[in-house]
């Protein structure tokens, strides 16, 4: 009771921009309970009680089911959204805030209701400090028999103040014990959760996914919000995105639905498998694709290795994986042939062997320092080798061709331009299909 007693003063300074007010009565009747509104009671934009949908006397039992709950049951103080949006202040669905009227019994009689919407000086003052909110955060905080100063408390409270603040109002304290604890496994877990909560009127339903930083994107968010709008078939959606501190990222979405229509019930499991498709990346697929092929331990260790480094227009979404996989175990053979090159280079060879089986051999490199340098070479056009005794030999190659000249040091009156062209021609290869 004081806990709503001090939200409502909270309200009054000037964190509330009322528009309107109506009371509603529960008449105890022969054949049953019922709802009415109070005539006379309507203030600003509620003043016309006739228009109000409990005008006449309604029996409890001609409503749905959760209306009927709602009115019967439930928290002293009840806050939610309208469908309808403000024409005043700011363009925004009305905040609802009812208060129940109580018998000395302890039965409810009554509710009375206030429209309007919370402040901007509302929503930045942090939840600890809203007198409802650290009500709400002292309860999750004794539920979960949290020492203070332990990690786990620091963890829930900093997990608290991340949720918007509409979150916050409208969700009980139970509910938002349960997205919290999901979100404080996530934290400890890793991977991808997907939390839910409808509103107590049905007409929204909340959505919560965290999934780590690195995985988020504008165009996933948009993928997820257009797959929860078709999914829970709603009108509109709005979003909010928690990074924190932490390497999560958390985004709350809103899905509001059509005054009637009911909130579909999806399965969690399945909605928390269509996120983890829209959320993985063409790194995932190639680690896949690897792992395939090459076993789990050694694909998950060459996709760490090569993934970041192919360029963003070779991840299409029409990627050849076998070609893929090729790439990446040609770019290993590579790397594995240019540790052993430097070798040879310290120890004062200047031959090159090809790691392609066709073109192993004593050839070298014909210098092309008088036309132009080494890297101006076609990525996919026939390569030319020069041998000792001056025979060429063409060997078709795809990849792209880099050497240093191998007569740079044989004349020294050559010019120290043309030389440090010769020596800067000299480049690792990259595998054409990643151009």
């Amino acid at each position: 009771m004081s806990g709503t007693v001090d939200f409502l003063d909270w309200l009054l300074q000037l964190n509330f921009v009322l528009l309107g007010y109506r009371e509603y009565d529960l008449l105890d009747l022969p054949e049953g309970r019922a709802i009415k509104a109070t005539e006379g009671s309507g203030l600003g934009i509620l003043s016309d009680v006739s228009r109000s949908t409990f005008a006449d006397v309604t029996a409890l039992d001609s409503l749905p089911s959760y209306i009927r709950q709602r009115i019967e049951d439930g928290d002293l103080l009840v806050i939610s959204k309208t469908k309808a949006y403000s024409t005043v202040h700011r363009r925004a669905r009305m905040d609802y805030v009812g208060v129940r009227k109580v018998s000395p019994d302890g039965r409810i009689t009554g509710e009375a209701r206030l429209i309007g919407l919370f402040t901007s000086k509302a929503y930045m003052e942090p939840a600890t400090k809203t007198p409802l909110l650290h009500h709400k955060l002292e309860q999750i905080l004794a539920a979960e028999d949290l020492i203070p100063g332990s990690h786990d408390y620091k963890t829930v409270v900093e997990l608290f103040g991340t949720f918007p603040k509409d979150e916050l109002f409208q969700g009980s304290a139970e509910e938002l014990r349960t997205l919290v604890i999901g979100l404080l496994q996530f934290e400890e877990q890793a991977g991808i959760r997907v939390l839910i909560r409808k509103d107590l009127f049905g007409r929204q339903v909340s959505i919560v996914v965290a999934l780590p930083r690195e995985r988020f994107t504008a165009r996933l968010r948009k993928r997820l919000q257009d797959m929860f709008m078709e999914r829970f078939h709603g009108v509109t959606v709005d979003y909010h995105l928690s990074l924190g501190e932490t390497e999560s990222a958390k985004i709350f979405f809103t899905v509001h639905v059509e005054p009637g229509v009911q909130v579909p019930e999806i399965p969690h499991e399945e909605l928390e498998a269509d996120v983890e498709r829209l959320a993985r990346t063409w790194d995932d697929d190639l680690a896949d694709a690897l792992a395939a092929r090459l076993g789990e331990q050694r694909g998950r260790a060459l996709a760490a290795t090569y993934a970041p480094r192919f360029p963003d227009y070779y991840k299409t979404s029409d990627t050849d994986w076998a070609l893929a996989v090729d790439d990446v175990l040609n770019l290993e053979e590579l790397a594995s042939w240019s540790g052993s090159a430097t070798s040879r280079q310290a120890s004062g060879s200047r031959g090159y062997v090809s790691t392609r089986p066709e073109a192993r051999s004593t050839f070298r490199p014909s210098c092309r320092c008088s036309s132009r340098s080494a890297s101006a070479s076609s990525r996919r056009s026939p390569s030319t080798w020069r041998a000792k005794d001056g025979s060429s030999s063409t060997t078709s190659a795809s990849w792209t061709l880099a050497v240093r000249c191998s007569t740079s040091r044989a004349r020294p009156r050559r010019s120290a331009t043309r030389s440090a062209r010769c020596g800067a021609a000299r480049r690792r290869w990259i595998p054409s299909t990643a151009w």
